[in-house]
């Protein structure tokens, strides 16, 4: 391949030369635990000058809410203290658009800007915050128009596409967890010169899955009205391919993970229908939460059921087991780094009061780690 056609890979894609060409023999891969945190991580970006971030889980009611892990592994409050820790201390005052106050997802570019999903609270509607690593200054805030939200609204994560500047978010739909399912799979885009749309309302890609979510062996209950009920988790995981051409999603139980073209789901001129009708049934999948892709097309899957990093294969589309450690309860959010390894939240989310009939289980330290993944992928996602 020429030096130019892999520059422009680069460019576009985010692909690290280092992936194009050739397959090398696949890596042994080991867990290296780069952090240990009293409270739970949520999801994980790496940005290209090789800052990490993490999102502090909501079911923890944390304090501070987006940290920076330090090279010797300690958790900072970022972009500052009142930013990222004052939201608590403004209940019940009107909100400050610069606070961050209810974040979960998680993502980075390749011009070393973060970008955070805050849910938003009271008064306040949900937003995409951004951050400059270079500076820690903050960037443009993309407030999520109504047209997007219903009374079940839980955007819970998100991919970008930030050469053509549109978001793709994931509504798992299912706030309260046990009520009637309301997901969509919807287009944000960056401009104002395009209209957002909710998409896919009521197509079989983001029906609830047959079978109750299981993590480490059994079902994930929850209490509703003092008795427990299983929880059906739908739409959850999602990811975009390198090229920006695919965005893949599934449920968070067992089932199939599908694709949309971006092409198709971004063009203003395509119907609803044409829409619904480009979805590809794509592979079989575990239960699971976070999701990425490489330039391989390998897919990687956080199985929550089975405490391991699986994979399905870009070429079989089969699923494997890539990476066994007793440590991964409830591996979460992915981010490749520009160091070649793979990162990954463990925050033991079943055992957390909210999916566990309302009692704490966690056993601290709950951890960011990373890996070698078969192969790298976009650095930031």
């Amino acid at each position: 391949m020429r030096v130019a056609a892999i520059l422009s890979l680069i460019l576009l894609g985010g692909v690290s030369a280092l992936a194009i060409g050739a397959a090398a023999a696949e890596p042994e891969p080991k867990l290296e635990i780069i952090a240990e945190l009293d409270q739970r991580p949520g999801n994980v970006a790496v940005a290209l000058n090789g800052r990490v971030f993490i999102t502090m889980h909501p079911f923890d009611n944390p304090r501070c809410k987006l940290m920076e892990i330090t090279t010797d592994g300690k958790a900072v409050p970022y972009p500052d203290e009142k930013t990222s820790c004052s939201a608590s201390t403004l209940k019940g005052k009107p909100p400050v658009k610069e606070v961050i106050y209810n974040a979960l997802a998680l993502r980075a570019n390749l011009h070393n800007m973060i970008y955070v999903l805050d849910m938003g609270a009271k008064d306040l509607p949900p937003r995409i915050l951004s951050y400059n690593t270079n500076t820690n200054k903050p960037g443009k805030i993309l407030d999520i128009p109504k047209v997007l939200l219903t009374d079940q609204s839980f955007l819970q994560d998100f991919v970008a596409d930030f050469f053509n500047n549109n978001f793709y978010i994931a509504d798992m739909g299912q706030a309260d967890l046990t009520g009637t399912p309301k997901p969509s799979l919807s287009m944000f885009p960056g401009s104002t010169m395009v209209p957002p749309r909710r998409l896919l309302e009521g197509h079989d890609s983001l029906k609830l899955p047959a079978t109750p979510m299981q993590a480490e062996g059994k079902d994930v209950m929850v209490l509703k009205d003092g008795k427990p009920v299983p929880v059906y988790a739908g739409l959850n995981p999602i990811t975009i391919d390198p090229q920006n051409g695919w965005v893949y999603f599934g449920p968070m139980g067992a089932g199939k993970i599908y694709r949309v073209p971006t092409s198709i789901v971004s063009d203003v001129t395509s119907s609803l229908e044409v829409i619904a009708a480009a979805v590809e049934p794509y592979a079989d999948k575990p239960p699971s939460d976070g999701m990425t892709i490489d330039a391989q097309g390998n897919i990687y899957l956080t199985a929550v059921n089975s405490g391991e990093i699986g994979i399905i294969d870009g070429k079989t589309r089969q699923y494997r087991t890539y990476l066994k450690d007793e440590r991964l309860q409830w591996p979460d959010g992915f981010s490749f780094g520009p160091d070649g390894m793979l990162y990954v939240t463990i925050n033991q989310l079943n055992r957390a009061a909210a999916l566990n009939l309302g009692t704490e289980a966690g056993v601290k330290p709950y951890l960011v780690a990373r890996f070698k993944p078969v192969t790298m992928g976009t650095v930031g996602r």
